[in-house]
């Protein structure tokens, strides 16, 4: 009690006398202009506290007159007198913390104060202290937590890679190259999967597909001449009978003709 009124009164002598500008000493706390008392430990009171505060999460306080931020490796609680160092394997306490926290997703953690990108060609799940290959058919970009598969209409001939299936080609999910599309058969850029040519069209072995030329039908994929006594336009699925009157002579005819009375 006698240090601090002398405390108090070396204030006061500092500051002109004037008991309403005292201010309060570092290590103290003041309720009221007549009331100094000591700070407890694990709380912070600079120069004019009216309270006592407890040392904030992130920093420490080895007396209530001092307060560091924790330094990277190390967490402290609120309340903390000095850092804890963070042990656990595959944690990450940068600077400031107040708990030791996993390594996150898409990062791994050799130390406590490194949090690296996980590369390319790797997965980083929680807490992992380095990262891990992915395996043949995924893909693994920049800072992925786990590896997925190739997406389907895109091939991956590394997990680095993911370049989409060209036409003419199909690519099933997890693919590593693309696979030729089938005869009569239609595979437009980015397919999955093989689809069949539709009615009234043929598919060329690049995969695309056409309108059925004049003269034909076209089903499956395939081009078959238009029969005599039928006509077939362009986009035919079926031939079609010549309307009454009318005939074709020949295969191949697009349209009819009249017949001619004898």
């Amino acid at each position: 009690t006698t240090t601090m009124i002398l405390l108090v009164l070396l204030f006061a002598s500092a500051f002109g006398g004037d008991e309403d500008t005292w201010p309060c000493p570092a290590g103290s706390f003041c309720p009221d202009a007549d009331t100094v008392r000591q700070c407890y430990p694990r709380y912070y009171c600079p120069v004019n506290s009216t309270y006592p505060k407890p040392c904030p999460a992130g920093s420490y306080c080895p007396d209530p007159t001092e307060k560091y931020i924790c330094p990277a490796g190390a967490y402290c609680a609120r309340g903390s007198v000095s850092p804890i160092n963070c042990t656990a394997r595959g944690m990450y306490c940068p600077e400031g913390t107040d708990r030791q926290s996993y390594c996150n997703p898409g990062f791994y953690c050799p130390t406590p104060v490194e949090q690296i990108v996980c590369p390319a060609g790797t997965y980083c799940k929680w807490g992992f202290v380095s990262p891990k290959n992915c395996t043949s058919g995924m893909y693994c970009p920049e800072g992925t937590e786990r590896q997925t598969y190739c997406t389907g209409g895109f091939y991956c001939p590394t997990p680095i890679e993911q370049i989409i299936c060209p036409s003419g080609s199909y690519c099933p999910a997890r693919s590593t190259e693309p696979l030729e599309c089938p005869s009569s058969y239609y595979c437009p850029e980015g397919s999955t999967w093989y689809v069949a040519c539709p009615p009234g069209k043929v598919c060329d072995t690049n995969g695309e597909s056409k309108p059925c030329p004049a003269g034909y039908y076209c089903n499956s994929g395939r081009a078959t001449e238009c029969p005599v006594r039928y006509y077939c336009k362009e986009g035919s699925s079926r031939p079609t009978y010549c309307p009454s009157g009318t005939t074709t002579v020949e295969k191949g005819s697009d349209e009819c003709d009249m017949i001619e009375d004898n």
